[in-house]
């Protein structure tokens, strides 16, 4: 009864009718241009009227959007769903790591952290609890690891870099800490905040019709897209983004125009020939063989 309905449905709407709603997916050039629209951009959410340029509201909402870009982070990873308790099985400033000069550190000390250069020195997060793996057993072992560029304002290393420099919390603190919080010893960016956030964000860039393509998911969406583009391979995607079937990566790491138009440019100029079996010519009985 439901094939015989959806069929009747699409046979008067069309086929799109019916397919799935998927929010849009970020591209890295989005996600940069969504970091240099924090500062001093107007919110009036939870009392803050805006976003104090290099404050410590600024650099925890860079450090979210950031590692939601280059790591594919679900907003309920990144915040603190609201009504609920941080516990250690959420992302806390513990879950923030740096390799410099070849040592891993947990806890750098600011001269430590000034004295990061590019190309050698790099930061590494840690994944936390998620809805595919509830007690980080299979993930946390994988890190992501992003490079370290100082030259660039967007550069996810330089803004966790600068979050542990700027926003700084004590050894002994940093598995209770949040990684992103409102202020010094506040609480965790909430999950409603940054979701309002995001859209105020998408509506000082784009239009109206286009901001409302996409949510915090799109970064992961986008992270995905942006991995396919550049040719890396199913095993890569799983690792990176934290899946563990290969059957994700089709509703998120689609194909862009640009790659899909280039791979039919090159297929049209192959001229290759295949022959199936139930195409070859048939066979002729030799004489007195299956004859009377």
């Amino acid at each position: 009864l439901t094939r015989t309905l959806g069929l009747e449905y699409e046979l008067v709407h069309g086929p799109e009718a019916l397919a799935p709603r998927k929010r849009e997916a970020l591209t890295p050039r989005m996600v940069r241009a969504l970091i240099r629209a924090v500062d001093g951009v107007r919110i009036n959410l939870l009392g803050f009227h805006d976003v104090p340029r290099g404050s410590w509201l600024a650099r925890n909402i860079k450090g979210a959007l950031a590692i939601s870009g280059c790591g594919g982070f679900r907003l309920a990873e990144v915040a603190l769903v609201d009504g609920t308790a941080f516990t250690a099985m959420k992302m806390s400033r513990a879950s923030l790591f740096f390799i410099i000069n070849g040592a891993t550190i947990r806890c750098p000390t600011p001269e430590e952290l000034l004295s990061m250069r590019r190309g050698v020195d790099r930061v590494g997060v840690l994944a936390c609890a998620a809805k595919n793996d509830p007690l980080v057993i299979h993930f946390l072992p994988s890190p992501i690891i992003v490079s370290f560029n100082p030259d660039d304002p967007e550069d996810p290393g330089l803004i966790l870099r600068d979050l542990a420099l700027h926003c700084p919390v004590r050894a002994e603190d940093l598995r209770s800490t949040p990684l992103f919080t409102y202020s010094r010893g506040g609480e965790a960016l909430g999950y409603n905040f940054l979701r309002k956030l995001l859209k105020i964000l998408l509506l000082t860039l784009f239009t109206t019709t286009v901001a409302a393509l996409f949510t915090w998911h799109s970064f992961r969406s986008g992270l995905a897209c942006a991995l396919r583009a550049a040719k890396a391979p199913d095993w890569v995607l799983l690792a990176l983004l934290r899946w563990r079937s290969k059957s994700s990566i089709p509703g998120y790491g689609r194909l862009s125009f640009e790659t899909a138009a280039s791979w039919l440019d090159q297929a049209a100029v192959q001229n290759e020939r295949t022959l199936t079996a139930g195409s070859l010519p048939g066979l002729v009985p030799a004489p007195g063989i299956g004859t009377k």
